[in-house]
């Protein structure tokens, strides 16, 4: 093929592609394009309705109450509910929670040497009067992971009363935010309610008081009078020492701690030492701490007074709680007389009493010969006796503990999570201040190293001295008994258990 015939060629595809071209040009002049404005034939569907978008509910303003708001039922319910956790007087320092003097207005999360959730760290900006609102509305939702377990206050007008408080707690109250004449005006007939005498509603009837110290006797069971009457009353001191001290004092003269004070408490009236917040549901119930009405409370305080601050679980064990009302009445100069028990109810209670009041020969020796087992990493720190003790130790009583002392602060099942502390579940053998999202104090931080054995021994007998500056209340374990079934059961609390150390002398 010569070269004009590959011209040829060339050129008859050229022409065919610039007449294509100008075609197309044409057929767009003479139709339109685009879509009908009527489909020429309908497809019948079934319409699927939207689903409405869930619309998140508003937090009520409380800038037009805080003008009129009453700063003594905030004072009342901040005392009542808030103090359980903070300080609010000034220099009076963190609690549980951060110190609320001078909060209006202050930076989050700013209160030096508190421990803030990262949460907390996470939100920035200051304690207005808006953010206090949401916040006391709903704290988990304004920061999610927060370890302030509180649910909020619903009522708008308690919100601002609280707030209206808040502000009084500084040298230079904040001032108060503009709200709109209108919306003051409007807000009026609200406050005006809230703020009405007590006077005008319906008073309540006033308990029966006791004639006697054992006024309500007859609720007593004689089977628990019998109890009382054969209590051993160095147990239920070393309770009190080891479980109630964590909250309350109880030698004479040294005032409220978290909780009152249980000096003189058998007889006396309920929700009555000078200056200490009671709950409201502790104030409504009236009478006296009768030895009825100890074992009551004992038992499950928050099903005696749903709503009260008192976070104990109770005690479980009818001869624990007799061993610690015993030695509840010796706290005075005068005890209140014992409740009088027929010699039928004595004889009935004869096995509970005896067992209750079981000598210490009867039982198992503090340290038998040691078993053998292969050591962990710290086993030079722990001394033999323990060591000894640990491997006889009762896995049961360590639980029982657990569940009525250290549930209140602490989980300890897998996967529960944290609490006011971190979850107990592995804790045995786990690095120290490793539990993820949880805000440890910097002296426990720094300390470093594992839970083994010799270390959760030295925690448990005085975490405040082993970390000075620890966020646990917790004054420690002084028998070293308990401490080995403590540790013995939270050893268990894994899928794949530490092995238990080698006490000395113990053969291979």
């Amino acid at each position: 093929m010569d070269s004009l015939d590959v011209n040829k060629i060339i050129a008859s595809v050229l022409v065919a592609g610039i007449a294509f071209m100008v075609t197309g040009f044409i057929a767009d002049g003479v139709v339109r394009r685009g879509e009908p404005a009527k489909p020429a034939f309908m497809v019948a569907m079934k319409s699927q309705p939207k689903a409405a978008a869930a619309k998140p509910v508003p937090v009520p303003s409380i800038t037009p109450l805080l003008a009129k708001a009453d700063v003594k039922k905030g004072q009342t319910f901040v005392e009542e509910v808030c103090a359980a956790c903070h300080n609010y007087a000034a220099g009076a320092g963190t609690k549980i929670g951060p110190d609320l003097y001078g909060v209006v207005g202050r930076p989050r999360a700013s209160v030096p040497g508190f421990a803030y959730s990262a949460a907390i760290k996470k939100l920035g900006g200051n304690w207005t009067y808006h953010n206090l609102n949401l916040w006391l509305f709903d704290p988990q939702k304004v920061a999610p992971g927060t370890r302030m377990t509180y649910t909020g206050i619903k009522n708008t007008e308690t919100r601002a009363e609280v707030i209206a408080f808040l502000r009084t707690l500084s040298p230079h109250p904040a001032p108060l935010p503009k709200g709109s004449p209108a919306a003051v005006k409007a807000a009026a007939p609200a406050t005006a309610k809230a703020a009405a005498p007590a006077a005008a509603a319906k008073p309540a009837a006033p308990p029966a008081k006791p004639a006697s110290v054992q006024g309500a006797a007859p609720a007593l069971s004689p089977a628990f009078a019998a109890l009382l009457d054969h209590a051993d009353v160095k147990k239920g001191q070393s309770y009190v020492e080891e479980v109630c001290a964590a909250c309350h004092n109880y030698t004479a003269g040294a005032g409220t701690k978290i909780g009152p004070d249980l000096y003189g408490v058998v007889g006396r009236p309920r929700a009555s030492v000078p200056g200490f917040a009671y709950s409201a549901g502790l104030k409504k119930l009236g009478g006296d701490w009768t030895y009825a009405a100890l074992d009551e409370w004992l038992t499950n305080p928050m099903k005696m007074v749903p709503g009260t601050l008192m976070a104990f679980p109770g005690i479980a064990k009818t001869a624990t709680r007799a061993e610690v009302i015993a030695f509840l009445r010796t706290l005075s100069p005068h005890p209140a007389p014992l409740p009088k028990v027929s010699p039928a109810a004595v004889k009935a209670a004869a096995p509970a009493t005896a067992k209750a009041a079981a000598p210490a020969a009867a039982a198992k020796p503090a340290a038998p010969p040691a078993k053998p087992a292969s050591v962990q990493g710290a086993a030079p720190a722990l001394s033999p006796a323990f060591a000894a003790l640990l491997d006889h130790a009762d896995v049961k009583k360590g639980q029982s503990y657990v569940e009525e002392v250290c549930a209140a602060c602490h989980n300890y099942t897998a996967g529960a999570g944290t609490k006011i502390g971190p979850d107990l579940y592995g804790v045995v053998g786990r690095p120290r201040a490793s539990v993820p999202g949880f805000a440890y104090s910097a002296g426990l931080k720094k300390l470093g190293g594992d839970w083994t054995y010799a270390a959760l021994d030295e925690w448990l007998t005085n975490p405040m001295k082993m970390v000075p500056g620890t966020l646990m209340a917790f004054p420690g374990i002084a028998k070293t008994a308990t401490r080995a079934d403590v540790i013995a059961f939270l050893r268990t609390l894994s899928p794949h258990p530490a092995p238990l150390p080698k006490a000395a002398g113990a053969k291979p």
